[in-house]
């Protein structure tokens, strides 16, 4: 499970980073990214540190802020 869900976590997060713009995309895969985000929150152990998951938490947050200032939220 771990190494799926690690998967899951970085497909979304190199889906993020190929569409930063395109909001339209990203608010249909919105739920899914929101999954893996909290994914990476809440299980520990997938990732090789606690900077690295760090590191992944904050990509997220990096990747939707203008999105989510754009949307109002």
């Amino acid at each position: 499970m771990s190494k799926a869900a690690k998967r899951f976590i970085l497909y979304h997060l190199a889906f993020l980073e190929a569409n930063r713009e395109e909001y339209p995309r990203i608010l249909d895969e919105f739920d899914q990214i929101t999954r893996s985000w909290t994914m990476a929150q809440e299980i520990a152990g997938l990732f090789e540190s606690e900077n690295e998951r760090e590191e992944a938490l904050l990509d997220f947050v990096r990747h939707l802020h203008n999105m989510l200032a754009v949307q109002g939220l």
